[in-house]
């Protein structure tokens, strides 16, 4: 059953979660999972965070083809400042293209390259703060991608994670591959509530916005993917934004993710998946990694 049909409503206490993690700490122990259909396996850490909604969200650009995307799996891990992710998706290989095109940003190159012999699209994101790599492939049935993201150049972490992909497309066995199945895995806690608005508007600082702390690096959001409309929205004209209050937890993951503003025809349902794959590197203070919370706006608009 959807975890969308859990709604309900609490008054939220507003702030900032702290939870300490370590980036010296010993190398975590990884561990070999495996796509319920057989076709992929990847090395991840054992410390990690899945996510399952069988029910999935529906991906398509301006007039172009809409296609149904289920069966979402979202497994997350971070480790030594570097967030990795293999993301799986139920859906025909044509929609590559339309979740590439929603996955990326305005002049975003996109490189068809190889990656342990696997035709991908490969899109590489970097600048002074941070540096993502994404790869997308796909089979006759689901569609892969597997990310990478850190506050430097690429890392260990990357490289192994990146580097421990197998790809059978097609594979006629679901053990074909070895290691865990995802649907083996325990779902980590998550929550969806319908959120409060802050009422409250913040007073002015009477020298202007306070300069940054150095001791402080910023919430970085590495990918943002767009969320498409539906079919049932286009027809009826439904325009308008859905506004979700996202926490970011400080190990790469999203726990929980609130409603403040909704629109109806599966809108809501839209931005709220489009959210949830959001990849992020955590706030970090004094060394240590910080959970946060920040409002995520998603607007449909019919031209």
């Amino acid at each position: 059953m959807s975890i969308l049909k859990y709604f309900f409503v609490l008054l939220l206490v507003w702030g900032t979660h702290i939870t300490i993690l370590s980036q010296d700490d010993a190398d975590a122990k990884w561990m070999r999972v495996q796509t319920d259909s057989g076709e992929v396996s990847v090395e991840i850490p054992e410390d990690h965070s899945y996510f399952f909604d069988k029910d999935g969200f529906f991906t398509s650009t301006g007039s172009a083809s809409t296609y149904a995307v289920r069966d979402v799996s979202v497994l997350t891990a971070l480790r030594k400042g570097t967030v990795i992710r293999l993301e799986v998706y139920r859906t025909p290989r044509e929609a590559l293209d339309l979740l590439i095109e929603t996955a990326i940003g305005r002049g975003t190159p996109v490189r068809s390259s190889k990656l342990n012999e696997i035709p991908v699209k490969e899109i590489v994101t970097s600048d002074d703060h941070h540096r993502s790599v994404r790869y997308f492939f796909r089979s006759k049935n689901f569609v892969y991608v597997l990310s990478s993201a850190s506050r430097g150049d690429e890392t260990d972490v990357m490289k192994r994670f990146i580097n421990s992909v197998r790809f059978v497309p097609d594979s006629k066995t679901a053990t074909s591959l070895g290691g865990t199945l995802l649907r083996s895995l325990k779902l980590s806690p998550f929550e969806l509530r319908k959120g409060e608005q802050d009422t409250k508007s913040p007073k002015p600082s009477p020298v202007g916005p306070a300069a940054p702390s150095p001791n402080i690096k910023s919430l970085i959001i590495a990918s943002r993917p767009r969320a498409s409309y539906t079919n049932a929205a286009r027809w009826k004209n439904v325009q308008g934004e859905v506004r979700l209050r996202v926490e970011f937890a400080s190990n790469g993951s999203i726990p929980r993710i609130e409603i403040l503003e909704d629109l109806p025809e599966g809108l809501t349902r839209q931005a709220f998946f489009a959210a949830l794959r959001l990849l992020f590197l955590p706030v970090e203070k004094d060394g240590q990694l910080i959970s946060a919370r920040k409002i995520v706006e998603y607007s449909f608009k019919i031209y």
